[in-house]
């Protein structure tokens, strides 16, 4: 592992950044999901039947198929279409973005951006070396507000994305510059998204180091005062 990715670790982990829960071992459970992505039908939603959390089977699609996903709010989209928005490092572009990460994306499905409190959010899944990391914020003022909504994550084939991280240093973020018809398409809830309770709030005009150094004392504070 290079030096700048040791380091970037290292401060993930003082600042009390998430870790991906531990997924056991199941050849019966994957079996279940092989049957169960061997039914889907381009771009319908599929029936989920199956006892295991939602971000298990999303993680195996990821690990196991070349499909990228894309969380959000609104339902019934039969194509994605590219739009404007900013990358993680700051940098407009115009495409459909997804990632291969199978949590990540259930955030931007369940979190309510209609909320009217609701204003901006620090997130991010980070990958280094074979560590992954990740921090959830929204700003404080969303907590006036309801923070979560039902919502949607499009299962998207890979082909087309390109990575907005070339060096391979943290993001998995990837844009695709064309229209994208999904796979599938999987409804979810706040339940669904196994850091629901590690979402805190940021002060507005805060930098976003400062942001993230505070994640894991804030993370902290939240349990104290439930």
């Amino acid at each position: 592992m290079r030096f700048d990715q040791l380091a970037l670790g290292a401060f993930f982990k003082r600042w009390g950044f998430l870790t991906p829960p531990e997924i056991p071992a199941d050849p019966q459970r994957d079996a279940a999901f092989k049957a169960l992505w061997s039914q889907a039908e381009a771009g319908q939603i599929l029936d989920y039947p199956l006892p295991y959390p939602k971000f298990w089977f999303t993680c195996w699609l990821t690990a196991n198929h070349p499909v990228l996903l894309h969380g959000s709010n609104r339902g019934g989209l039969e194509e994605l279409t590219p739009r404007q928005q900013t990358n993680f490092s700051g940098k407009q572009v115009e495409g459909v973005f997804g990632t291969s990460d199978g949590i990540w994306p259930l955030f931007f499905a369940a979190i309510n951006y209609q909320n009217p409190k609701f204003s901006a959010t620090r997130n991010g899944c980070f990958t280094i070396g074979t560590d992954k990391f990740y921090c959830f914020n929204i700003s404080e003022e969303a907590f006036e507000g309801e923070v979560w909504t039902p919502g949607w994550v499009y299962i998207l084939p890979a082909e087309g994305f390109v990575s907005q991280d070339p060096g391979g240093l943290w993001q998995d973020e990837w844009v695709c510059p064309h229209p994208v018809r999904p796979l599938a398409v999987l409804s979810v809830s706040a339940e669904d998204f196994p850091f629901k309770a590690e979402v805190v709030g940021f002060t507005q005009g805060e930098g976003v180091l400062q942001t993230w150094r505070k994640y894991g004392r804030r993370r902290a504070n939240a349990v104290q005062s439930d």
